[in-house]
């Protein structure tokens, strides 16, 4: 009876394994490796020649410029090629403060990567992140705030090598609350103008980005809330819940 009970257990056990009910995806909390494009309160734009900032690279071939005098020196980089990683699921940024304007008036001189794979362009800055997962796929958050305006834009290389561009919150905002919508922003991460680090957390297989509406005369929150972005292991792609607090 017993050895009996022992192999209906086995049976048991691989038909639950072949069923796809293992355990989901899991996410690394996100971690700050870096920094590329303008930045504010230092005469930076995306129309300064002076170059862009490129931090916490492991690689980078541009040509630096040094700025300011002793204590007040930083250094920036003209052109050339920056790497965030090693190996397949490298971040890249080919970048080039001489890139002609858009017909806005946007110098688009970054472009965001695998190598030879540029998918995402941006006019200014972006704060870098990483994302690991038990499944060998690297995720990279590029997160930009200026005061009250933000974006956040997550890249990736998938199984196949292919780098994709998984979430754009601009894309999200626009699904919910129109585009450029009317009497209020819309902002993803934190309530108050602070740095990137609780703009987005992991949990479990699902990525969490609060957001908060402010609306005019007077300006004031009148909603905060979530968007989860859970991992679908079929389709290699993640769905989008929308919540409101």
């Amino acid at each position: 009876m017993a050895f009996k009970k022992f192999w209906v257990m086995v049976i048991f056990a691989v038909m639950f394994l072949l069923s796809g009910n293992v355990s989901a995806m899991t996410f690394s909390q996100p971690v700050k490796i870096g920094y590329a494009g303008s930045k504010p309160f230092v005469a930076q734009s995306s129309h300064f020649k002076g170059g862009y900032f490129i931090e916490g690279a492991n690689y980078n071939s541009g040509n630096r410029v040094i700025h300011g005098k002793n204590a007040s020196n930083y250094e920036t980089y003209q052109e050339g090629l920056a790497r965030w990683g090693e190996g397949k699921n490298a971040l890249y940024c080919k970048y080039d403060t001489n890139t002609p304007a858009d017909s806005r008036g946007f110098v688009y001189g970054m472009k965001f990567g695998g190598k030879d794979m540029y998918i995402f362009s941006e006019d200014s800055w972006r704060e870098i992140s990483k994302i690991e997962t038990d499944e060998g796929i690297t995720l990279y958050p590029l997160y930009f705030r200026y005061k009250r305006f933000t974006k956040l834009d997550i890249l990736g290389c998938r199984k196949d090598g292919t780098w994709v561009k998984y979430i754009d919150m601009e894309s999200v905002i626009e699904k919910y609350y129109g585009k450029n919508p009317r009497n209020v922003d819309v902002i993803g991460g934190a309530e108050t103008w602070e740095r990137s680090d609780n703009y987005i957390v992991c949990q479990g297989d699902t990525i969490i980005v609060p957001y908060h509406v402010f609306a005019y005369n007077p300006y004031r929150k009148i909603e905060s809330g979530e968007f989860r972005f859970k991992w679908d292991d079929a389709a290699q792609w993640f769905g989008i819940e929308h919540i409101v607090y």
